[in-house]
């Protein structure tokens, strides 16, 4: 595309896994289960969870993404672009330190990654059902290139909030405890972030009517 003009993401069927899955080291690809993020086997067990904390976990997750053109589904779409969301296990599963609430893959540009997996540790957590949405909310808009931000009633942050966050359709800065430019690793992909808007921009906007 245009230089500053990001292209419509191809994965905009969001799968809800929390029956587990092995992941091998490779190329992002939820299609054939590789993952950038481990490098060697791994295995993250089910949420044992009830159908009731499921069923509010999903509908709380479609909340936050009714003004996104994506599909949510918690069937295996397959052989189609998709990202995969997995709920369970802890983050020892996939070889990362314990307190690791979630993660997902993230480039220096704040690209989309195509086809990503992104976890969220749900041994880490309380029965929450709003909580645990609100993490993988985060993980999954961290693949369409969100970074975190300073504003705490919306998903993207680190900040503590006493209520249900949402997208917000405000600029604000980026960074986790302190105000940062957006990017990783020293990279600066762009001075603030307006989640609403780059949702938009990379997911399509959804038709309510």
């Amino acid at each position: 595309p245009p230089s500053g003009v990001a292209a419509l993401a191809q994965s905009r069927i969001i799968y809800l896994n929390r029956t587990g899955v092995t992941v091998t080291p490779g190329n992002n690809d939820s299609r054939t289960n590789r993952s950038s993020i481990v490098n060697s086997p791994r295995t993250v067990p089910a949420w044992n969870t009830s159908a009731e904390t499921w069923a509010a976990t999903v509908a709380c997750f479609k909340d936050l993404w009714k003004e996104f053109d994506v599909v949510i589904t918690d069937q295996d779409p397959g052989n189609v672009p998709h990202m995969e969301a997995v709920f369970g296990g802890s983050p020892q599963n996939i070889g990362m330190p314990s307190g690791v609430g979630g993660v997902s893959p993230f480039t220096q540009d704040c690209g989309v990654i195509e086809n990503s997996i992104v976890f969220t540790f749900t041994n880490v957590f309380p029965n929450n059902p709003q909580l645990i949405c609100e993490v993988m909310a985060q993980e999954v808009a961290h693949s369409y290139g969100l970074d975190h931000e300073m504003l705490a009633s919306d998903p993207m942050t680190y900040l503590n909030y006493n209520g249900k966050r949402t997208f917000k359709d405000q600029l604000v800065s980026c960074g986790e405890n302190q105000a940062r430019p957006c990017g990783i690793g020293g990279s600066v992909c762009r001075q603030k972030q307006n989640s609403v808007q780059l949702l938009k921009e990379r997911a399509g906007v959804a038709d309510l009517i």
